[in-house]
């Protein structure tokens, strides 16, 4: 049995697989070839709908998309202290976890640490192991872009950050289970995602 792929379109969602019982019935399905994924992008930010494409291979068709449409690989961190708070950011008027592009010539796990060392100021994080993949396209000058994000479990027991101005992040701060549902009404889908994952 192959794997569903979700991705998210703003606060839309994309699923691309087997047909399941668990599917809601807010899903519109459409047979689509990858050469239609970015219209159908278009359609999606215009009217907003969640999507469903059947598929018997998500994977094969997730990766013919990546060779049709503009793509970038970025890499977070769901950073965790020893009172399991996590390590979240507030930028552009929402609650997210600290993630960017990789750069040439690095690998995905120093591109995570990278990321979260700069977003945040942190200076000590370890490194623990892949939690998760996510999808997500937006447009950039007009265009869509798939984006690919691999998110990593870390450590850190750090107290002084440093919000990376340039990327207009403005608050670095540990976050609790008693305020998580709080940041996450103002946040993205994409995050829950990420915290729902083991």
């Amino acid at each position: 049995m192959h794997t569903n792929i979700k991705i998210h379109i703003d606060n839309w969602l994309v699923i691309i697989g087997e047909l399941n019982e668990n599917l809601s019935s807010n899903f519109e399905t459409k047979n689509i070839v990858p050469e239609a994924l970015s219209s159908l992008t278009q359609e999606i930010l215009s009217n907003g709908k969640n999507i469903f494409i059947p598929t018997n291979n998500a994977n094969l068709f997730i990766e013919n998309c990546k060779k049709i449409m503009p793509y970038r690989i970025a890499c977070g961190g769901l950073v965790q202290n020893n009172a399991q708070e996590i390590l979240f950011i507030y930028r552009r008027k929402k609650w997210d976890l600290p993630k960017g592009k990789l750069d040439k010539g690095e690998t995905l796990e120093q591109c995570a640490v990278r990321e979260v060392i700069e977003e945040t100021g942190a200076k000590n994080i370890t490194l623990q192991s892949l939690r998760l993949e996510t999808y997500h396209i937006y447009l950039e000058k007009n265009e869509p872009l798939l984006k690919h994000t691999y998110w990593y479990n870390m450590h850190s027991n750090d107290t002084n950050f440093e919000p990376q101005a340039e990327e207009q992040i403005e608050i670095v701060k540990w976050i609790n289970d008693t305020e998580i549902e709080t940041c996450m009404q103002n946040s993205f889908k994409s995050i829950a995602e990420v915290l729902a994952a083991t």
